[in-house]
C-alpha cells in the first residue's frame, strides 16, 4: 500500500505533468505559418473571446480581447439568421467611424462604433459545399462601453477595436471563427504538419510528373471550384497535360490552417511549364478520407501575385493554357 508520501508525490507528479500539457496545448486553427508578416485572428465564439496571434518563427498570442458574436448560437447558413459563421475568412476593406457615418448617416452607424472590418462572408467553402446566404458580417466597435449581442457580426469596445486594427493588414490578415477553439498537444500539432507537409509536397511532384493519374488520385470524387464541378475539371486538366508536356512548381511560405474538418493550406506558387509561367497564392482545400488515411483536395483557388502580372514564355501567349483556374 503506498504511504501518504508517496501518494502525495504521485499526485504532484500527475498535477505538473497536466499543466505542462496546457501549457504545450495550442489551438488546432493554427498549424503552420512561414510568413513573418502574417497576423491571425481567432474567436472562439464560446468564449467570446478574440485572439492576435504570430506564427513565425513561432506560434505566438500577442493580445486577446473580450468580444460579443451572434444573439443566436451556431453556424451561420441563412441570412437573417442572427448566427456568425465559423469558418476562415479574410478582410476586404475598412471603415472608419467618419466612413460608416458618411455612408449610413450618424444614427445608423452609432452601433458599429469606432469603426468596421468587412469579411468574405460567404467565402468560397460557404458556397461550394454549404450553400450559404447572407452578406454584411463584421468585425465592429461598438456604441456603448462594452459590446452587446449582434446580428452576426464580432463586437469589441471602441478601445480594443483600434488596438486589433494596428494588427490587421489588408489583404492577407485572416480571422478564423471558431465554436469552441480545439487544442492540440505539442506533439499532436507537430505530427498534423509533417503529415500536411508531405502531402502538400508529394502533391507536387506528382503535378510534375507526366502521369496525369498518379496527380489526379490527390484529388476527392467531390471536388468542385468556382469554375468547373469534379466531371468539367478533369476533362480540362487532361487537355492541358497534352499541351504542357513538362512543368515546375515552386511553394514557398507556407500557412496551414484548419476549420469545422477541413484544412486550408495557402503557400505561393511559382509555376513554369514548357510554355508558360506565373506566379501567384495556391489555396488547397483538405479533407482527411479514412479510407485511405490521407487527405485529399475538395477544393483549390490560385489568385495572381500582387502587381506581378503573368508572364508567357512564347511570343504569342494567346495560344497558351495554363493549370491555373
Amino acid at each position: 500500500m503506498l504511504s501518504f508520501r508517496h501518494f502525495w508525490a504521485i499526485s504532484a507528479l500527475l498535477f505538473f505533468i497536466s499543466i505542462t500539457n496546457l501549457a504545450f496545448a495550442h489551438p488546432r486553427n493554427l498549424l503552420l505559418s512561414e510568413n513573418p508578416d502574417l497576423t491571425f485572428l481567432l474567436v472562439d465564439k464560446k468564449d467570446c473571446q478574440i485572439e492576435v496571434y504570430r506564427g513565425h518563427p513561432k506560434w505566438e498570442m500577442i493580445a486577446a480581447y473580450p468580444c460579443t458574436t451572434g444573439k443566436v448560437p451556431g453556424d451561420k447558413f441563412e441570412e437573417g439568421d442572427l448566427k456568425t459563421p465559423t469558418g476562415i475568412y479574410w478582410f476586404t476593406g475598412v471603415w472608419s467611424e467618419k466612413d460608416l457615418i458618411g455612408m449610413y448617416g450618424a444614427r445608423e452607424a452609432k452601433p458599429y462604433g469606432a469603426g468596421a472590418f468587412p469579411l468574405n462572408y460567404p467565402n468560397l467553402m460557404d458556397r461550394l459545399f454549404h450553400s450559404k446566404t447572407g452578406y454584411g458580417i463584421w468585425l465592429h466597435g461598438t456604441e456603448g462601453s462594452r459590446p452587446i449581442p449582434t446580428e452576426g457580426c464580432i463586437s469589441v469596445s471602441n478601445e480594443n477595436f483600434l488596438e486589433i486594427a494596428q494588427y490587421i493588414q489588408l489583404p492577407t490578415t485572416v480571422i478564423l471563427i471558431d465554436e469552441s477553439v480545439e487544442k492540440l498537444l505539442e506533439h499532436e500539432h507537430l505530427a498534423e504538419v509533417e503529415m500536411l507537409k508531405n502531402f502538400v509536397f508529394t502533391w507536387i511532384d506528382a503535378w510534375e510528373n507526366p502521369n496525369l493519374e498518379d496527380y489526379l488520385n490527390y484529388y476527392s470524387d467531390n471536388f468542385a471550384n468556382e469554375n468547373f464541378d469534379q466531371k468539367r475539371w478533369l476533362h480540362y486538366k487532361k487537355r492541358i497535360n497534352l499541351r504542357n508536356k513538362s512543368r515546375e512548381i515552386q511553394a514557398s511560405n507556407l500557412t496551414f490552417l484548419y476549420s469545422k474538418g477541413t484544412y486550408f493550406v495557402h503557400f505561393l506558387q511559382k509555376y513554369s511549364s514548357s510554355d508558360f509561367s506565373d506566379l501567384g497564392w495556391k489555396t488547397l482545400y483538405l479533407k482527411f478520407q479514412e479510407d485511405v488515411q490521407d487527405f485529399r483536395i475538395i477544393s483549390e483557388n490560385w489568385e495572381p501575385y500582387e502587381n506581378l502580372a503573368v508572364t508567357p514564355k512564347t511570343a504569342d501567349a494567346s495560344n497558351s493554357e495554363t493549370d491555373e483556374i
